[in-house]
């Protein structure tokens, strides 16, 4: 996919519920003001205690027709606009400023389920950090891909993936905790391959947009979701990749961004739009020319932390051979506006529109694959 050079930036509005057409194709760039409105859950639905088992995967894409349908369909539209929406609400807040804002609104009496769920997310994802450590990578592994520790540690989360997700849902909705196990199950990689992608990144995704829909997160909690929640999880499946020598999932670095994930450029290019980064001395140049911004701002830009971690794993060359991307973007892309606008159509395209990536994806109830 080329990525747009000359597109303008919408001007960001409020987010609002609003839901684009839905036989809009995902080149129609849904708005970046919209958040998944709450499901019209009966009251069998709320009220269900007890905890229920994974829910039935459903793959519903499985040839070029179904894939064709899936991208006219209006969740197709719905998860693009919600990816939007969070990269929109982390404008001009450091990553390090709003995790700190964060944990003081964590101590605050009577928390909102959002700022709960959120902050048992994260405990869930450090958690599974702390498994790494029960199921440390065989030293005698032979290969330049895949520790088979992996499965090891692979099957004791999946073995307390139901009781993860029902940690984080209210007590009111625990019976949705089995549907959102598929979602959280298939965010950490593929016990078989030994492999992590895109794909992977999408399900993580999946279940936050869930827990939208269900009304647990709000409008509220938009920066939270891409800066708190979603920060803790690249941090960890980043630790899961360089410790059990992950393979990337389909191409090798597809985009010539990261060979195994996407949006930390997409939610980063949001921080920086709209004057932030040249405010902050950031300019799209510098992240990849300056080794003073990469060193000193990482922690505080997703997209500046996403580029010193490319840097730091691929040693076998110059930034130019193995992120030819990010270098295409530095010295062809004149500011973060139209960086943000390119990530959410390479996204939309190279993500949700791929054969090969949505033919693993799960649907369900929350998210189904034709509303209709």
């Amino acid at each position: 996919t080329t990525f747009p050079r000359n597109t303008a930036m919408p001007t960001p509005t409020p987010v609002v519920s609003a839901t684009p057409h839905p036989t809009a194709h995902p080149s129609a760039h849904p708005s970046s003001s919209a958040f998944p409105a709450p499901l019209p859950l009966p009251n069998s639905h709320n009220q269900s205690g007890g905890r229920q088992g994974p829910m039935s995967r459903l793959h519903r894409i499985a040839s070029p027709s179904d894939l064709s349908q899936w991208k006219k369909s209006e969740t197709c539209q719905d998860l693009q606009a919600f990816v939007a929406a969070v990269g929109t609400a982390c404008n001009g807040i450091t990553t390090a400023q709003r995790q700190a804002d964060f944990e003081a609104r964590t101590d605050a009496q009577p928390q909102t389920d959002g700022v709960r769920a959120i902050a048992r997310i994260v405990d869930q994802l450090k958690q599974l950090r702390a498994l790494c450590d029960t199921h440390p990578p065989r030293v005698d592994a032979d290969r330049r891909f895949g520790n088979p520790a992996f499965r090891e540690w692979h099957d004791a989360m999946v073995a307390r993936a139901a009781q993860a997700t029902e940690s984080i849902l209210p007590t009111s909705m625990a019976a949705h905790a089995g549907e959102l196990a598929a979602y959280w199950q298939g965010s950490f990689g593929d016990r078989t391959r030994i492999d992590y992608g895109t794909g992977h990144e999408l399900s993580f995704v999946a279940l936050l947009y869930c827990l939208g829909k269900l009304g647990v997160l709000t409008t509220s909690e938009s920066a939270d979701i891409g800066l708190v929640a979603f920060d803790a999880y690249l941090q960890l499946t980043r630790h899961l990749q360089t410790a059990y020598n992950l393979e990337p999932a389909g191409s090798h670095g597809a985009w010539g961004l990261d060979d195994y994930c996407f949006l930390p450029f997409l939610f980063g290019a949001g921080q920086l739009m709209a004057g932030a980064g040249d405010a902050n001395e950031v300019t799209v140049k510098a992240v990849v020319t300056d080794d003073r911004v990469a060193e000193m701002r990482g922690g505080e830009w997703l997209y500046v932390d996403a580029v010193k971690f490319v840097q730091s794993v691929k040693t076998g060359g110059r930034l130019g051979e193995t992120s030819p991307m990010l270098c295409d973007i530095a010295y062809g892309v004149s500011g973060w506006d139209k960086v943000f606008t390119g990530m959410k159509r390479m996204w939309a395209a190279e993500v949700l529109g791929k054969l090969p990536i949505m033919q693993h994806f799960v649907f369900g109830k929350i998210l189904p694959f034709d509303k209709s």
